[in-house]
Formats: structure tokens, sequence, C-alpha cells
């Protein structure tokens, strides 16, 4: 039986109902019996089969799982993360490799500019040597090529020291010296330093009641092209340290070639700011001269060979090539030297 106050199924003879407390009558609410199901009828794919009332059809796409059968969730397998490696060794082989790389690029860009900027003075006073015309000087070259080959098989004996003045190292105390009219000589061991002490300029008179500046102004006035001009202040400190005192030589002769070479080299670096502070030579090796010297505002050693013709920079690690020793260039100063001081050629 049913309650007929609140639903609830009583047991047959009971007259207050359990569950709510009513009492039972003869109304009874009998349940509805379910009817049974009929069985389905297959049918082909194209018969429509209508389905139950209430039954909600299922969004598009969707697919109804099996009845009893749950979603199965797909199992994730994550991937192994890759384990972090340090940086740090990286960045140093960067560093290291940048560094390297950074001193070579340096270094062939210096040695470039260093080749270049020799080379160019090489081409440029190439060049001005080749515009003297040695036609207006009116000289008889073949003869003048005969004296200069003459003078220079002897100019040791021209350009050096005499050797007996240069005090033996056994019996000489280390850096003693001597100062002379032009230069401050000093002695140690087997090496003679001479350097200029400012007593030679423009107003000195070697020769002929001359003075050096009217030699230098016949040089720029006759000898070189217009707008060149001898490097007057490089040109007293050599012809100063190749004179030394007057004391020292008693015929113009015995300094002629000095100042030859002298005038090749102040010429040959006429652009250039240039003072040489001292000339160290050698006993063992006097034919190399080597000229201290402050160019363009940097201290370097410039070693001269007059025998072998050779000019090095750099303390001898760069070789400078020119033309200004050649014997045609140097017969022109010759000329013009000896056309200055009025000296007739032989």
């Amino acid at each position: 039986m049913i309650c007929s106050n609140c639903g609830n199924e009583i047991a047959d003879g009971v007259k207050f109902c359990p569950n709510c407390g009513n009492p039972v009558t003869g109304d009874v609410v009998q349940p509805t019996p379910m009817p049974a199901p009929e069985p389905i009828r297959q049918q082909s794919s194209d018969s429509y089969v209508q389905p139950p009332q209430g039954y909600q059809a299922p969004p598009q796409g969707y697919v109804q799982p099996p009845q009893g059968q749950g979603y199965q969730q797909q199992q994730y397998t994550p991937y192994d993360q890759p384990q972090k490696k340090s940086k740090a060794w990286i960045i140093i082989l960067v560093v290291v490799l940048a560094i390297v790389a950074l001193l070579v690029i340096v270094g062939i860009a210096i040695k470039r500019a260093a080749d270049r900027a020799v080379q160019d003075l090489n081409d440029q006073i190439n060049t001005e040597l080749d515009d003297i015309n040695l036609d207006d000087l009116d000289i008889d070259l073949d003869a003048l090529n005969s004296e200069i080959e003459e003078m220079t098989n002897n100019e040791l004996d021209q350009l050096d020291l005499d050797q007996d003045s240069i005090p033996d190292s056994d019996t000489t105390s280390s850096n003693s010296g001597e100062s002379y009219d032009y230069v401050d000589v000093t002695y140690s061991g087997n090496t003679v330093k001479i350097a200029p002490n400012g007593n030679l300029d423009g107003s000195t008179v070697l020769y002929g009641g001359k003075d050096l500046e009217g030699l230098c102004d016949y040089i720029d006035d006759y000898v070189l092209e217009e707008g060149r001009y001898i490097n007057r202040d490089m040109l007293y400190d050599l012809i100063a340290i190749d004179v030394v005192d007057d004391s020292m030589w008693t015929d113009f002769e015995d300094i002629e070639l000095n100042m030859i070479m002298a005038c090749a080299l102040a010429n040959n670096f006429h652009n250039l700011d240039v003072r040489v502070k001292d000339c160290v030579i050698d006993s063992a090796n006097p034919t190399d001269y080597k000229y201290d010297v402050v160019a363009e505002g940097r201290d370097d050693t410039w070693i001269i060979n007059y025998r072998d013709k050779t000019v090095y920079f750099n303390n001898g690690a760069t070789e400078y090539s020119s033309d200004m020793f050649k014997d045609e260039y140097l017969a022109v100063w010759m000329t013009g030297i000896e056309e200055y001081y009025g000296i007739e050629a032989d």
C-alpha cells in the first residue's frame, strides 16, 4: 500500500503510516506497475527509429560511449627534461677567442700601417728626388761619380772619429767624457757617445767666412726645387756630430763628405720633425752610426751605415729604402756645397 499523505509504501494491515503518522484509511494508492518493454525490432539503416519521449539528442559530433564503459583519460608520459649545463665555460671560451682575435687584428693593423707609412714616405722622397734637374747644375757626372767613389772607398778615415782618440776600455773608467767645440763625448767600454751641445747652429762658420745659414739658403734657392726646404735643425745636429771640433780637421776636404751625407739626410727628411740627440759608435763596428733621435715627438734609434748606404729604423728592426745615397744625388750635394764655399773642383 501507499500512504495517501506522504506516498510512503506501507505494509498491509498497518493503521498508521510509519513515516508521517497519518492514519491509514481504505483509500490506499496502489503502485502502478511498469509495462514490460517491447522488444525492439531490428530495422535497416534507412529506417528511422522514433526516439523515446523525453529523449534529447546528443550534440553534433558526440559519440556516446558503450554502456558501462567510462571515459579513459589518456595517460600523459612526460618527456625527460634535458639537464641544464653550465654556460660558464662557453662564456670563457668566447671571451678568450675574442681577445685573441682582437690582438691578431690589432697586430696586423699596426704592421700594415707601419709598412704603408714607410712605403709612402719612400715613394714621396724618391719622387721628389727624381724632380731634381741635374742639367740645371751643369755637372760632369762622370767626373763627380769617380770622385765620390774614391771618397767612399776611404770614408772610414773621414767619417769616423780617430780610433786612437778612443780610450781603451781596460784603462778607462766607465762613462768618462770630454767636451768639444760642438759636441760632448762620453766613453763607455768600447763605445763612444757623441751628443750635440747646441754650439753649432746657423751662425757657425766652418769655412771661407760663410755660415751654415747661408749654406741652407743657397740649397733652398739653387739646389732644391721650389717649395722644398732642407731640414735645418737636423742638418746642424748631424754636422755637429760629424765635425766634433775645429781642431780635428785642417782642410775642407776632411769634412766635405760628412757634410754631403748630412745634407742628403736632412733633405730626405725635410718635412719630418727630427732632432738628433746623440750618436753611438762601437769601436768593434765603427761603420754603424746609431743615432738616438726624436722623430715627430717619438724616441727612436736609426742605424745608418754610410759605407753600405743603408738606413734602419726601430733600432735596426725596419729597413728604410731610399735613393738619397745614390752617386748622382751625392754629386749634386757636392756641387752645391762647393759652389757655395767657392771651392773649385780639381
